[in-house]
């Protein structure tokens, strides 16, 4: 496992949860030319979501690391409640993730030049980066390929909390936000959305594991 992925996952583990998120968000965010009236509802909405994203992380890992079978149904359905806790969440942040994308788009020092986020957060898209957790939902007798499906939202997840703290170490330059805010859209609506969404097949297959 690369070492960026590791220390996020050493923070989930050691219960170092985001913390003021609002003012380092907002500031960061207005830091880029983002105007406070859009960066404060922002913020706030991204903070509710970084900490449920964290609580899913958690229950997340205590799954991968085998839960006894008798706590099964209880920690699944933890997990599903989270889940859905995040689908209402990330549908109020949506909209002005993509206020912000199209202002940063608009800005002169914005390119579409890979940028330093974009080979930073690389990691998390490898395989063995949610490994542990996959083979643990198909433990459970959930179908690989919605086994995979949950991984791939493990890992969206676990860029976010890594995008939290690259945020509190330095303010990006306008292309690096813009490449944060664009790849956040994209795994909502591709990943995390129609996981989360009411009557998907993911939280099918969690419930009926949690009824075994």
């Amino acid at each position: 496992m690369h070492d960026t992925v590791r220390k996020v996952r050493k923070r989930v583990q050691d219960g170092q949860a985001p913390a003021a998120v609002v003012p380092v968000v907002s500031g960061r965010l207005q830091e880029t030319g983002i105007p406070r009236a859009l960066a404060d509802p922002l913020a706030a909405y991204a903070e509710s979501a970084m900490l449920e994203s964290f609580r899913w992380l958690g229950l997340a890992a205590r799954v991968a690391a085998g839960a006894d079978p008798s706590a099964r149904p209880t920690l699944l359905g933890d997990l599903i409640m989270s889940s859905r806790h995040l689908a209402i969440v990330f549908a109020n942040l949506d909209p002005f993730l993509e206020r912000v994308e199209d202002n940063l788009i608009d800005h002169e020092d914005t390119t579409h030049r890979e940028n330093k986020y974009e080979r930073d957060v690389a990691p998390f898209s490898k395989v063995a980066a949610t490994a542990e957790f996959r083979t643990a939902l198909e433990d459970m007798g959930i179908p690989p390929e919605i086994a995979m499906e949950a991984a791939q939202v493990e890992a969206d997840l676990l860029k976010l909390i890594h995008l939290e703290g690259r945020l509190r170490e330095s303010a990006p330059a306008p292309g690096d936000m813009s490449a944060m805010i664009s790849e956040w859209r994209l795994d909502l609506r591709h990943h995390i959305g129609p996981a989360f969404g009411d009557g998907s097949r993911y939280l099918r297959a969690l419930r009926a594991a949690a009824e075994r």
